[in-house]
């Protein structure tokens, strides 16, 4: 059960200095590209961020909206032996985080998971823990995933 939820979005400038880089493959299945994309979420931009006031333990649901975006000729779904999901990769790295005050705190992000939304971009959602007088400040992020891109040009 999820205590909040956060929703960061580059189109807010929520993520910085996002990059990425479209490596060609060949295989498994019709994969032919590997997409390497990397960043750092400001979970506290406006100076709270994913907060604990106290003792108590919470956990938040973290939404990050990169702005990596398919063409609607791209194809991930299917493309090694009928793949359901995104065939991801994914690492993340506590960047920035602070104590309020004295005594102990624990911030875990304790899953990971990408997809690819509505719109086609790729997102993130980070089942993240804490617990203390904590914040945490900044994510970073790395996302290595496969994909079937269309060799059309416009």
């Amino acid at each position: 059960m999820s205590d909040g939820k956060l929703n960061l979005d580059t189109d807010t400038d929520d993520i910085l200095d996002e990059r990425f880089i479209e490596v060609p493959i060949t295989g498994p299945g019709e994969a032919n590209r590997l997409v390497v994309l990397n960043g750092i979420a400001l979970s506290g931009k406006d100076g709270s961020g994913l907060d604990t006031p106290d003792q108590r333990s919470q956990h938040w649901d973290v939404f990050i909206q990169t702005k990596y975006r398919l063409a609607e000729a791209d194809r991930w779904l299917g493309i090694v032996e009928g793949n359901t999901e995104l065939l991801h990769a994914t690492w993340l790295s506590l960047c920035a985080i602070t104590a309020d005050e004295e005594g102990g705190f624990t911030i875990g992000l304790e899953t990971v998971t990408a997809s690819i939304n509505s719109t086609n971009r790729v997102r993130l959602h980070i089942y993240a823990g804490l617990q203390g007088d904590s914040t945490l400040l900044k994510i970073s992020y790395q996302v290595n995933f496969l994909l079937k891109k269309s060799l059309k040009t416009p």
